[in-house]
């Protein structure tokens, strides 16, 4: 997903700014891989292109998601990545890949497409609204999803980390950092992160 570094929005420039799922972009073929909760997403585009050739990889990560960040569950993600690579194998010249879900999901499939050849333009991110965010702990290098407060306690460090509004494309993450590290212990009120 391209951001714009040279618009005139005051906002951050490193996070990316996706497009309403109002429909599909046009192609020959379309390889999708969500998340449960973006089901809807989904089944709302697939009924404007259903003429087109469309497959379907779903995650079986993000039902049930607690609601206290947890780390980053990599065993869930490999078993997806082989199904992926499974799929892409019959993908065609042309083909869209649509990926909706959470907002960290996306960046890992995003960035899993890439290394298999895909370019930015042939992939569609749609974030499902009320997925959180995933945080990237500076301190000890730990990713935690879903997060929705901050400052917000690592779930590895235990450290209060104030999540910064800076985005890593290659982490798929917000950046957290220590939130007291200038003043121990004097810990602002959390606010919900937007």
């Amino acid at each position: 997903m391209p951001y714009d570094p040279d618009s005139d929005d005051p906002a951050i420039k490193s996070r990316p700014v996706y497009h309403s799922p109002a429909h599909l972009p046009p192609a020959n073929d379309y390889l999708c891989v969500i998340e449960p909760a973006a089901r809807e997403i989904l089944s709302t585009l697939l009924r404007q292109a259903c003429y087109r050739r469309a497959r379907i990889v779903m995650s079986s990560a993000g039902a049930g998601r607690e609601t206290v960040p947890t780390v980053v569950d990599r065993d869930v993600w490999e078993e997806l990545a082989r199904r992926l690579d499974d799929a892409l194998e019959t993908v065609t010249v042309g083909c869209r890949l649509v990926v909706a879900g959470s907002e960290g999901f996306l960046w890992d499939v995003q960035t899993f497409a890439l290394e298999k050849g895909f370019v930015d333009e042939e992939i569609v991110l749609y974030p499902v609204a009320g997925q959180g965010r995933r945080v990237f702990c500076v301190h000890c290098h730990t990713l935690a999803e879903p997060v929705y407060v901050s400052p917000v306690n690592c779930p590895n460090c235990q450290m209060a980390l104030e999540v910064r509004d800076h985005f890593s494309r290659r982490l798929g993450a917000y950046i957290g950092v220590r939130i007291d590290a200038e003043v121990p212990s004097e810990i602002p009120p959390r606010e919900v992160l937007s």
